[in-house]
């Protein structure tokens, strides 16, 4: 079964960090005290193998996090030698886990708590992940977990390029989360008490299940579908419509300006933006395309990206002040467009289908053949099991040709029709040629089916098209009932001198009375 990844707390912690596991990208838990995150954290380690490394914020110094220098027992005046780096305990262990095979979870725990010289500290590590000039171990997992500002001191606040280091991940309780912090006793009243601790065990179990790993050309190609979302995302946030400025360095009290939302949200950078890319990857490989879609995976953007700041209140930067503004939006539609563009990357099924609606990017005509087998295709979007949840099957410019085209189409065929019934004298049958009236009519309500399919396939909110081509679908859809208006004229004609065509094209009834 799928986890849903906004079930609870835990699982949505579980989420984060499988994510961070999987893409490298350290993580930030904060909350209110008492939401139980120290718990979630050590119990994930448990299941997933981790030896627990914990250094405290509030009783930590800069020296514990870096280790020390100190000066070499048999120093001589006369022979001077240079200072010696001693590692600090907590590094010690790390490499000890190493040595015995096992990996670590360096967790840094009332990260919030620390001060300013303690953070600095920790930039090198948590960034470079390395302490002094030595490497930490490539399967150590970073993870770091705090309070609000406004649960702390006034005094106690993290620094911006510390939080420019994490995936800030806000843990916001809700009344059905109560179902996890009191389920000590659980069923006990039946004499079937459960063993919440299981449960968890199995989710996690499941949340393995479902990461899905990719030959390289595969995961490169997905890659790039996500890194152009990314980009093309801040290139929309960069526009002069929102103003976003990279180049602002008046970074200081950007948590500050923010509203009562209590959640903290990570800016934009070249550091957050690269972040954000791996952290997309990596949520598509663990939970697919409904992950990407999730509210779960709308916190970590806005934990990574989720504002950018802008000059206001002056008409240049000298009178102007630095304001944070909301814009993990943007990047969520695009990665979420990335996301389906990867479900049709991995879909066999669907290749050949987007093959077919990608020639028609070409076509600069079309006959009624063209038109049955267009019809045959968009049906079989409905029908398939493969390509019922593909978002977008067919792209939006090609959809616009379909409809172009068609109505060119249905503007001969309309003209065919009315020179059949202009040429009829009444006497000489000839003159008609009810083949040709057929093979006009057939065209119709071929064109006819290409509209219908089409605006069932739009109309579908769960296929993800925009107003944009629902707009463009009414237009064309205008377009063409001016073009068949024009039977209506003839509709009366038609029914009059043509009783065998009718008898032999009963679907002409419909096409009179459709027009």
């Amino acid at each position: 079964m799928a986890i849903n990844l906004n079930n609870n707390l835990n699982i949505s912690i579980f989420a984060a960090l499988k994510v961070s596991e999987v893409s490298g990208v350290p993580v930030l838990l904060l909350s209110n005290p008492g939401i139980g995150k120290t718990t979630t954290v050590y119990m994930f380690a448990q299941q997933r193998g981790y030896q627990v490394v914990e250094l405290r914020g509030n009783s930590t110094t800069a020296e514990e996090v870096n280790g020390y220098d100190v000066s070499p027992q048999d120093v001589t005046f006369d022979h001077p030698m240079a200072a010696c780096h001693l590692r600090p305990s907590w590094f010690q262990e790390v490499l000890h886990n190493q040595e015995r095979g096992l990996k670590t979870l360096l967790f840094l725990d009332e990260i919030t708590t620390a001060n300013e010289f303690v953070q600095a500290a920790l930039l090198k590590l948590i960034f470079d992940r390395t302490c002094g000039r030595e490497p930490l171990p490539e399967d150590t997992l970073i993870v770091s977990a705090g309070n609000y500002s406004g649960n702390l001191a006034n005094s106690m606040s993290l620094l911006p390029p510390v939080m420019n280091r994490f995936m800030i991940y806000n843990i916001i309780p809700s009344p059905s989360d109560l179902e996890i912090f009191l389920n000590k006793y659980n069923g006990s009243a039946i004499g079937k008490r459960e063993d919440y601790g299981t449960e968890l065990t199995n989710v996690l179990a499941e949340i393995d299940k479902q990461h899905r790993t990719y030959p390289d050309d595969v995961y490169n190609k997905i890659g790039e579908l996500f890194e152009s979302s990314v980009k093309l995302a801040c290139q929309q946030v960069l526009d002069n419509s929102v103003g976003v400025d990279l180049t602002i360095t008046d970074q200081h009290d950007i948590y500050n300006k923010l509203s009562t939302d209590p959640r903290v949200y990570g800016f934009i950078s070249f550091r957050t933006l690269n972040y954000l890319r791996d952290v997309a990857i990596a949520w598509y490989a663990c939970f697919g395309k409904d992950g990407i879609n999730s509210a779960n995976f709308r916190m970590a953007i806005d934990g990574l990206c989720g504002i950018g700041l802008k000059y206001t209140k002056g008409k240049n930067r000298t009178d102007s002040e630095a304001e944070s503004i909301h814009v993990g939006e943007y990047f969520h539609n695009a990665l979420k467009a990335a996301a389906n563009d990867c479900e049709k990357l991995n879909n066999d099924t669907f290749i050949e289908y987007a093959d077919y609606f990608k020639d028609w990017s070409s076509k600069a005509k079309i006959e009624t053949p063209d038109l049955v087998a267009a019809n045959s295709k968009l049906e079989d979007l409905t029908k398939v099991k493969e390509l019922q949840f593909i978002e977008r099957p067919v792209e939006a410019d090609v959809i616009d040709k379909m409809l172009t085209l068609a109505n060119k189409s249905i503007s001969a065929s309309v003209d065919g029709i009315v020179k059949a019934c202009l040429t009829f004298d009444g006497v000489n049958k000839d003159a008609v040629q009810p083949e040709i009236l057929g093979g006009t009519i057939q065209q119709f309500n071929a064109v006819v089916d290409l509209y219908t399919l089409i605006g069932n396939l739009t109309k579908d909110d769960s296929r993800g098209y925009p107003d944009t081509v629902r707009d463009r679908y009414r237009s064309q859809c205008m377009a063409f009932k001016k073009t068949s208006a024009s039977l209506r004229t003839f509709s009366a004609q038609v029914k009059k001198t043509l009783p065998m065509v009718f008898e032999a094209l009963p679907e002409i009834k419909a096409l009179v009375q459709e027009s």
